[in-house]
C-alpha cells in the first residue's frame, strides 16, 4: 500500500467483493477527499486498486469520482473521471501502470494474470488515451515501455490492440520501446525487438 495510506487505501488493496465496495463507499460518503488523496508514495486508492488487480474496485472508484458532487452536467463528471484516471505517483505513474505490472507479476498464474488484464481493460475503457498521455517528468515511462522493459511481449501487445496503436512509445531519459527491448538475453531480446519494431512502423 505505501507510506502513509488512509483506510480507503487499505480497502481498495484488499478486496473488490460487495463487501469491500460496500465499506469503500462508507468511507467514500464520510469522507469524500480520500478518494483522491495520495500516500506517502503518491498513489491514490485507484492506484492500489490496480496494483492488487481488484478490477471490480477500479470500476467502482470510477464511479464514485465521476459522480461527485450533485448537479454536475454528464461533461463534467466525465471531466472529473478523466481527471482521477490521469493522476500521477511520485514516480510519474497513473493506476495503469501498476496494472501492467500486476499482470506481468501474475505472468506464471493464469487466472490472476487475467483479473489483472482486466484491471487493464476497466482503465482503458474508462479513459481510451490513458496509454497516450503526456509523462509528468523525464524521468517516467510510458505503460507501454514498462511492458516491454518487464519482458512482457503479451501485455505489450494487449496494451497495443486496445489502444488501436494509438500510445505512448516514450521511456525515462529521451529511451523508447527500443531501447528496452535491447536490453534483453539474445531469445527474448528478438521477441521484444520484433514486437517494437512492429508498433513504432504501425
Amino acid at each position: 500500500m505505501g507510506r502513509g495510506g488512509s483506510l480507503l487505501h487499505v480497502v481498495a488493496e484488499c478486496g473488490d467483493s460487495h463487501k469491500f465496495r460496500d465499506c469503500t463507499r462508507l468511507i467514500y460518503y464520510r469522507e469524500k477527499h480520500l478518494l483522491d488523496a495520495p500516500n506517502g508514495n503518491g498513489d491514490t486508492p485507484l492506484h492500489c486498486a490496480a496494483a492488487a488487480g481488484n478490477a471490480e474496485m477500479i470500476s467502482f472508484l470510477i464511479h464514485l469520482a465521476a459522480a461527485g458532487d450533485d448537479g454536475n452536467t454528464e461533461a463534467e463528471k466525465a471531466e472529473k473521471e478523466v481527471a482521477y484516471l490521469r493522476m500521477h505517483n511520485n514516480r510519474g505513474e497513473t493506476a495503469l501502470h501498476h496494472a501492467v505490472r500486476a499482470a506481468a507479476a501474475a505472468a506464471d498464474n493464469e487466472d490472476d494474470k487475467q483479473l489483472a488484464l482486466d484491471c487493464i481493460d476497466q482503465l482503458m475503457a474508462a479513459d481510451p488515451q490513458l496509454a497516450a498521455i503526456q509523462h509528468p517528468n523525464e524521468k517516467a515511462a510510458s505503460p507501454l515501455y514498462l511492458a516491454i522493459s518487464l519482458g512482457e511481449i503479451g501485455i505489450a501487445k494487449h496494451l497495443f490492440d486496445k489502444t488501436e496503436g494509438e500510445l505512448s512509445y516514450s521511456g525515462p531519459d529521451g529511451r523508447n520501446v527500443w531501447h528496452a527491448a535491447v536490453s534483453f538475453p539474445q531469445g527474448k531480446y528478438r521477441l521484444c525487438f520484433k514486437l517494437s519494431v512492429v508498433l513504432l512502423l504501425s
